[in-house]
């Protein structure tokens, strides 16, 4: 447990000075930025005993195993994948790709009930499958003439219709997602756009498996959550960059 501004964060072979977080607090009164930094360090209790360690483990906690595998070699610390860290990544790499039958196949191999016991993640697989078509037609707009792409837009939203309507009737929290994604196919549809929904989507089914395996949270998420939480206990009394506000900088 730190309990004074002098106690340290052991980061491998490394020693970080608690103070060094002095950078982000206000310098200007010493006094007061000490019994800050003290204050801080009471609140967020955080041990760091090995980084790597943590690091792979999330790597490994997100399905992302060839990352991991390609970390832990460069870090030079062991590594041993599983079959269960194995359909992760195969999953992730399909969505990824764009291949969403490809995923709901990969992820019916592994466990059938975790797409027919929760409907919203069928839900938005549809979805982006119904992204992946818009994107595709549009991307291929320029060898076609305007009729055929309209033609093939009118495919893609009658998919939308007849798959996912009565799911939003049924279901009305997913009544915007259904708008966004009328507006999305008819509107939008660039790459880059549709690139970002893969990443949401893989890092969504990640937790989807993971909830439905009941693997607990990773710790290097403990830890920042408990960075973030005794920030906002501070945060009330004190006005510093916040560690969320550093990473979105």
């Amino acid at each position: 447990m730190m309990n004074s501004a002098h106690a340290t964060w052991q980061i491998g072979d490394n020693s970080v000075n608690n103070r060094s977080l002095a950078m982000s607090l206000d310098k200007t009164k010493s006094k007061s930025y000490e019994n800050k930094m003290e204050e801080w360090l009471s609140v967020v209790s955080v041990k760091v005993p090995d980084l790597n360690g943590l690091v792979l483990d999330y790597l490994m906690h997100e399905g992302l195993g060839d990352v991991a595998a390609e970390f832990a070699k460069d870090v030079e610390i062991p590594f041993a994948t599983s079959s269960f860290l194995d359909h992760r990544s195969r999953i992730r790499g399909a969505i990824e790709e764009g291949n969403i039958d490809m995923a709901i196949s990969k992820i019916n191999d592994l466990n059938s009930e975790i797409i027919d016991s929760n409907i919203e993640l069928y839900y938005f697989l549809m979805e982006q499958k119904a992204c992946e078509q818009a994107q595709a037609t549009r991307g291929d707009s320029e060898n076609m003439d305007g009729q055929k792409v309209f033609v093939l837009l009118e495919e893609v939203l009658e998919f939308v219709r007849s798959e996912l309507s009565s799911i939003v009737e049924e279901n009305p929290s997913l009544g915007q997602h259904f708008e966004d994604l009328l507006e999305f196919v008819v509107f939008n549809s660039k790459k880059e756009a549709v690139v970002e929904r893969r990443r949401r989507l893989a890092e969504y089914v990640n937790r989807c498996i993971l909830e439905k395996y009941e693997v607990t949270e990773n710790e290097l998420k403990k830890i920042l959550n408990g960075i973030v939480s005794g920030e906002k206990s501070l945060t009330e009394k004190y006005k510093f960059p916040t560690f969320n506000e550093s990473f979105a900088a």
